[in-house]
């Protein structure tokens, strides 16, 4: 035969544990469902214009180009995002790279990349950092 509680600060010790289980169990759950966040900032291609070519080097494929910055604005710490797809346009997979020094305004950057290799490919520009053209304050 099981005891009864006898004291309201049992039974409520029990509903804290109760509660505090749901809880973790709500967070684990609510972990395993979160989607990934996305580090490409949207709407680069108004800046940036790519220009690339893939091509078969000696040690594998490479993608190399020119980034083109229409903006008014230099650029730095300018990242590339290369995506590998298959034949059905998925991605297959992705690489990332920095672009070497700054991105003049109206100007252009040179780059090169390894890539494994695959049929087609996307590239882009992910994300970027504004130079600062004023004063600072």
């Amino acid at each position: 035969m099981v005891a009864p509680l006898t004291t309201a600060r049992q039974r409520v010790s029990i509903i804290a544990m109760r509660l505090l289980v749901a809880l973790v169990l709500a967070l684990i759950t609510a972990a395993g469902v979160c989607h990934a966040q996305t580090w490409v900032i949207q709407g680069a291609e108004q800046f940036f214009r790519v220009e690339w070519a893939s091509r078969t080097a000696s040690g594998g494929s490479v993608i190399d180009g020119y980034i083109y910055n229409v903006s008014g604005t230099a650029a730095e710490n300018v990242r590339l995002l290369i995506e590998s797809l298959d034949p059905a346009g998925a991605v297959t997979a992705q690489t990332v790279r920095w672009v070497h020094g700054t991105v003049d305004n109206n100007g252009r950057s040179y780059f090169v990349v390894a890539v494994p290799a695959a049929g087609t490919y996307r590239v882009r520009v992910g994300a970027y950092d504004w130079v600062p053209s004023g004063p600072m304050n």
